[in-house]
């Protein structure tokens, strides 16, 4: 004779558990989809603004080079640490920026 424990894990393993859903619900597999391709898009758009940025920076051959392997190499930290490290001093309305 077999119990009901017996009968649970047997319909479990067949796939039939009367209206039970074994999967994860659709909405988590399209939230973390949205999330995983968003970061994509976002390391690459900084990676391009920074390279764009780099590509129009006069420096020294040394300097050029580490700037590209660490935009490159580190994915969203690597644009954002250039992006930060070369930004233009800010300027206000009517003075120029100190030399």
């Amino acid at each position: 004779m077999r119990t009901s424990l017996d009968e649970t894990s047997s319909r479990v393993i067949e796939g039939t558990t009367d209206g039970v859903d074994l999967l994860l619900p659709a909405t988590y597999d399209i939230v973390w989809s949205i999330v995983a391709v968003g970061s994509i898009v976002l390391a690459l758009v900084l990676a391009i603004v920074a390279l764009e940025r780099w590509r129009h920076r006069r420096e020294d051959a040394g300097s050029a080079v580490v700037g590209a392997l660490v935009i490159l190499c580190v994915p969203v930290v690597g644009p954002l640490a250039y992006l930060y490290a070369t930004r233009r001093p800010r300027t206000t309305a009517g003075t120029t920026p100190a030399p």
